[in-house]
């Protein structure tokens, strides 16, 4: 049975009707990673990303300039392009995909390019989580609960309202110390909670000093740098006022 043609006013409907209008633009380009069920589209106003749970909209650009988020999704989608044929693969009925995997593996990638392919991987196992479930479905409300208080102690540990500069191995030890602070109970007195927050900081940075020497003594490198520089006395004043 032949289908039926969308007419005009059917159209001038369904654009007056839409939430949101995403033109694809002269330099539309896309790249589809089979293999993770990821999808990345660069289109005129928008960078679209799509996975197997929610599809993400980005506007290319904000208030701050042009959005970092778009430009390295397009790099990827450029790489990918670029090495399409190196990455394919078939499928059991003879068809071609393309893999992330492969891409991630090859010998042919510029340094730059490895590093912006590791940046994106992370970054889709992020957005490829089903981050936006609710339900009363005791292991996702479970997970959220979880996914909510990591959140929160992750915000914390970035603030750095002391003197001197933050390297990534005090970040995360903060960021632990915090997190096991949040999932250990709930009711500490309001007077006392920068006392046990301290306290627990100084049990989790003893805890992780003998893990990381434990990996170090079986072969492991512990690099550690600086990640929050330190602020100015008027930062670090202001934000301990905004905190309290």
């Amino acid at each position: 049975m032949e289908q039926k043609k969308t007419t005009r006013a059917q159209l001038e409907k369904r654009i007056k009707d839409a939430q949101l209008i995403v033109d694809k633009g002269k330099n539309y380009k896309a790249f589809y990673f089979a293999d993770r069920g990821i999808g990345i589209y660069i289109c005129k106003d928008y960078v679209v990303s799509t996975t197997n749970f929610h599809q993400h909209v980005w506007n290319r650009i904000n208030s701050a300039g042009y959005n970092s988020v778009c430009l390295i999704l397009e790099s990827l989608v450029d790489i990918a392009n670029t090495h399409a044929e190196e990455i394919q693969d078939k499928n059991e009925k003879g068809e071609i995909y393309y893999s992330l995997d492969k891409l991630r593996i090859l010998d042919t990638l510029t340094e730059t390019e490895k590093i912006i392919i590791q940046m994106v991987e992370k970054w889709l196992y992020l957005i490829n989580d089903s981050i936006h479930s609710l339900s009363n479905n005791p292991i996702l409300y479970g997970s959220n609960n979880i996914k909510y208080f990591t959140w929160h102690a992750l915000q914390n540990a970035f603030i750095n309202n002391e003197n001197k500069d933050i390297s990534y191995n005090d970040l995360i030890d903060r960021y632990l110390a915090y997190q096991a602070f949040l999932f250990s109970g709930n009711g500490v007195d309001d007077g006392k909670v920068h006392e046990t927050l301290k306290e627990c900081n100084a049990i989790m940075k003893k805890a992780l000093k003998d893990i990381r020497d434990v990996n170090i003594k079986n072969g492991s490198k512990s690099e550690d740098f600086i990640i929050i520089p330190k602020q100015d006395i008027d930062e670090a004043k202001a934000l301990n006022e905004i905190q309290h």
